[in-house]
């Protein structure tokens, strides 16, 4: 079914020494099990180029694919989460929200002529991905590719202001809850900057607290 709509409606196709049912068994090799090149040859019995044309080939339509499948539901700023009615502690405090919005950082592999704008806060190689869930904690939004030393905010316009990333924006009278690292506008509620907050879960379970920066040019 998976190789019947990746050939429909996103453009995949055979070539003449490999079928489509085994273009998509390389990529899912790779991404299973982290084999390297070498041992998907063996596999597969094909010489490394191809396995490499035919992995990237596939990944080009499962991008595409990504973006019709990790969407919200199509009333999503026209309900009420079932996670927020029925729970006092967030209605009807919480009762136009959303989603949440934050970023992570994944491990990447690039060309050595790139690392170094990769290498971000981490010390090490990785890529920026801004994501956003619902209440049901499934994926809403996801874009992935940014360098690591790519700051937030960027990354956060830029999917806002790009229609073909396909970013779910908030109705009038919606909003996200957003990661301190993104801007407090409408639309996209940040946590509060005080001088002392508790602000990860870890930070919870120790009974410290957090020092948050204040914002540039900020007067009390």
């Amino acid at each position: 079914m998976l190789c019947s709509d990746l050939v429909a409606h996103y453009g995949l196709k055979k070539s003449r020494r490999v079928s489509i049912q085994e273009s998509l068994g390389i990529f899912l090799l790779y991404l299973a099990y982290g084999c390297g090149n070498r041992l998907v040859q063996e596999f597969f019995n094909h010489y490394g180029e191809i396995i490499h044309r035919h992995f990237h080939k596939v990944l080009d339509v499962v991008v595409n694919l990504s973006k019709d499948i990790i969407k919200p539901n199509a009333n999503f700023n026209e309900t009420i989460p079932e996670h927020i009615l029925n729970n006092p502690r967030y209605y009807p405090y919480f009762k136009d929200c959303i989603g949440a919005i934050d970023r992570t950082h994944v491990k990447a592999y690039v060309p050595q002529r790139y690392q170094i704008k990769y290498i971000g806060r981490k010390n090490y190689v990785t890529q920026n991905i801004m994501v956003a869930c619902d209440f049901n904690m499934c994926f809403t939004f996801a874009w992935a590719g940014w360098e690591g030393s790519a700051h937030d905010t960027k990354i956060f316009n830029e999917a806002r202001r790009r229609r073909e990333v396909k970013c779910p924006l908030p109705a009038d009278g919606k909003f996200y809850l957003v990661d301190a690292e993104y801007p407090n506008k409408k639309g996209y509620l940040a946590p509060y900057r005080g001088s002392n907050i508790r602000y990860h879960i870890p930070d919870f379970r120790r009974g410290q607290t957090r020092a948050v920066r204040e914002p540039k040019g900020f007067k009390k």
